[in-house]
């Protein structure tokens, strides 16, 4: 799985509509974990619509993990 990668906070707001301070929370619990934050993990700080999944998938920022 593609993952977001931690320092894309803008992306976040664009591409999900988000305040910037949930995209910074977002961003902050992953800097917290050290870890990189894959799209799944999104859905559990804000609802996100399955079928606009894949297309958010494709617009942001990505990194492979490992």
């Amino acid at each position: 799985m593609r993952d977001v990668h931690r320092h894309s906070p803008w992306v976040l707001e664009r591409e999900l509509d988000l305040s910037p301070s949930l995209a910074a929370q977002i961003i902050g619990e992953t800097d917290r974990r050290r870890r990189f934050l894959s799209v799944d993990d999104i859905a559990v700080f804000c609802p996100v619509p399955p079928g606009l999944m894949p297309l958010i998938q494709d617009r942001l920022v990505v990194s492979p993990v490992g």
